[in-house]
């Protein structure tokens, strides 16, 4: 995955499969509970509120903005084609703090030293979490999902 640094240069963040797994998880789990919706609606419906919202914000009907672009391969490729060299960074911890209407992800390095810090609505991480977990399908990582919307027989939703 490709990032503009606090500098303005172009890093590359590498995520472990072991960092993406509890970060899909984290962020499936910070999606349902800070979801007013789901909170108001009846216990055995959540995990559906949920779904919806989902399914709503990667489809783009749940938002009034232009498509964010999540797909971490679209700048990777860009890069590999123009042959520049990169600075690659692995990524060791992940901070995520709720805002009354953002969400703020720090990416750091193996001192604990922010590299990427990124304030993002909540359809955008509705977006970034389908892009991670994609990918981790793609890769063949075979993460486990804890947060039974996200699970992969529940990307479509049949209503009788």
């Amino acid at each position: 995955m490709l990032a503009n640094v606090f500098t303005g240069e172009k890093i590359g963040l590498l995520l472990t499969r072991r960092m993406v797994g509890r970060l899909i998880n984290g962020l499936a789990g910070i999606l349902h509970k800070s979801s007013l919706t789901a909170i108001h609606a009846p216990a055995e419906m959540r995990n559906d509120v949920i779904l919806l919202e989902h399914q709503g914000a990667i489809s783009n009907t749940g938002s009034q903005h232009e498509p964010v672009d999540t797909d971490p391969d679209k700048d990777s490729q860009q890069v590999a084609q123009q042959s520049i060299q990169i600075q690659t960074v692995l990524i060791q911890r992940i901070d995520i703090s709720v805002k009354p209407k953002l969400f703020e992800i720090v990416l750091k390095d193996g001192k604990f030293q922010p590299i990427v810090a990124i304030d993002i609505g909540r359809i955008e991480l509705h977006r970034v979490l389908d892009t991670l977990t994609r990918k981790a399908e793609e890769a063949d990582w075979d993460i486990r999902i804890e947060a039974k919307w996200l699970e992969p027989g529940q990307t479509s939703l049949t209503l009788n």
